[in-house]
């Protein structure tokens, strides 16, 4: 019991210190989960992304494509109209 007596604030100190050990032990694997989903999340969004981006990239290419198919189209129309109204070139 003296034993005890005469060390009681290192018992208490070293119990204190094993439990806030053992707490941030805990804090840090759960930080570390969350870490991992979240490169998870970070990953799954990259690609949804880069697919996102092909997708703007191939339609922007169709768009560009129709939209000189759409003005050839009008030039032609503009053309015919001016040969059929006499003033086109002869």
């Amino acid at each position: 019991m003296d034993l005890i007596k005469d060390y009681w604030e290192q018992i208490v100190f070293l119990g204190l210190l094993i439990w806030n050990i053992s707490r941030s032990q805990s804090a840090i694997s759960e930080l570390k989960k969350d870490v991992e989903q979240l490169q998870v999340d970070a990953l799954r969004y990259h690609k949804w992304t880069q697919k996102q981006q092909e997708e703007i990239t191939r339609l922007r290419s169709e768009l560009d494509v129709e939209l000189r198919q759409t003005t050839a189209i009008w030039d032609f129309v503009n053309n015919l109209r001016d040969r059929l109204n006499g003033h086109g070139k002869h």
